[in-house]
């Protein structure tokens, strides 16, 4: 019994090392996401090696950093074409892979916004803000939420931050009038 408890952790231990190898090769080759799933696969062999986990975790990053990438052009091509839906699917696919973008979550947010959604446009235009505080066109985007919420004091901050950052919008400027 105790001969098969060791064969079955020496099996496990050796699975673990050739997914790991072959998640190592795909990261060198550049193939993120082979990489990643290689070594999320060596990690359910493994999951207390030190090394595993910190390739797993560098690949992820490189993975969904390029896939958010390839979502964010798509989205532009859809919005190229008039494709409202097609490119907040993919603007929305960008933002939740890359949260620290704050361009990525700033369009996303936009996209909400439009449709409707005030929560989450909130919820993205926040997260823009906060990799990005000092971004006028995300500040007017929170004061137009704020004001389709209801919530006009909020908006009139939101607005007047605004205004500060770009003083020479014209849009700023009507909104805090509006507001006022």
């Amino acid at each position: 019994m105790v001969d098969e408890y060791k064969n079955s952790l020496d099996d496990r231990a050796r699975k673990a090392r050739e997914f790991f190898e072959a998640g190592k090769a795909a990261f060198e080759a550049g193939m993120w996401v082979k990489a990643s799933t290689e070594c999320q696969t060596a990690l359910s062999y493994d999951s207390t090696n030190a090394e595993i986990k910190d390739l797993a975790s560098r690949a992820y990053a490189k993975a969904c950093a390029a896939k958010s990438g390839t979502a964010w052009q798509q989205g532009l091509y859809f919005e190229s074409l008039g494709d409202r839906k097609g490119a907040a699917a993919q603007f929305r696919e960008a933002a939740t892979l890359a949260p620290e973008n704050p361009d990525f979550t700033r369009k996303s947010a936009a996209y909400a916004f439009t449709d409707g959604d005030l929560k989450q446009a909130r919820q993205w235009v926040l997260l823009s803000l906060q990799v990005r505080p000092d971004d006028p066109e995300a500040h007017s985007l929170l004061a137009m939420i704020y004001e389709a919420a209801g919530h006009l004091h909020n908006a009139l901050r939101a607005a007047e931050k605004a205004l500060t950052l770009a003083p020479a919008r014209k849009d700023v400027q009507l909104l805090v009038a509006r507001l006022k």
